[in-house]
């Protein structure tokens, strides 16, 4: 089963051969994260959910 990106607009996934990242566990670093996602100030990821390598912010 492909793993999804959870940027906005972004359809790539680990089928595609896309890295995909999960969020950091650093809170200041993953709500850096979350704002540059592009979902709304009031998304926040599930632990399942992830980044793929074109929109990590690593």
């Amino acid at each position: 089963m492909p793993s999804y990106c959870s940027a906005y607009k972004c359809s790539n996934n680990s089928d595609q051969g896309y890295a995909l990242v999960r969020y950091p566990r650093d809170e200041t670093l993953k709500r850096k994260w979350i704002a540059a996602v592009g979902r709304g100030k009031n998304w926040s990821p599930s632990s399942s959910q992830k980044l793929c390598e074109v929109n990590s912010y690593v």
